[in-house]
């Protein structure tokens, strides 16, 4: 296991990840649960999207992985954006990962110039997945 600090605008998170099969695998779950006591991203049930976008952008900074999401309702008011290779998202195995836009969603231009319309938008990229999520 190891340590990382990562930034994703003006947000730093410390996070600690695990490597398997080479490829790093971060979780992600909600406050309040019992995966929360483990996960390396917390989320509170608002704005979520700014948790699992740092969850990509950890990815992205070793070269790709996976983002387990655990099981709950996720709440994002902008698009998760996964512009980088080798990135998968996946939600509990019974598919009880809901992602849902909340009443002030909008969305957004990516960094490419792109309109990222989608809850989850994948943009430009290869290798790439979202499994068990319901959107």
């Amino acid at each position: 296991m190891t340590w990382v600090y990562i930034k994703c605008g003006s947000l730093v998170a410390e996070t600690r990840f695990i490597w398997r099969n080479r490829l790093a695998i971060v979780t992600v779950a909600l406050a309040g649960t019992p995966e929360a006591a483990t996960a390396d991203f917390v989320c509170d049930g608002s704005d979520d999207h700014i948790e699992i976008q740092l969850a990509i952008a950890h990815l992205h900074s070793l070269g790709g992985g996976t983002a387990q999401i655990a099981s709950g309702i996720y709440s994002t008011a902008r698009p998760i954006i996964v512009e980088h290779d080798n990135i998968a998202l996946v939600g509990a195995a019974d598919r009880s990962t809901f992602i849902r836009p909340a009443s002030n969603w909008v969305s957004i231009s990516t960094a490419g110039g792109a309109e990222a319309t989608g809850v989850i938008s994948f943009v430009g990229v290869d290798n790439f997945a979202a499994r068990n999520l319901v959107v």
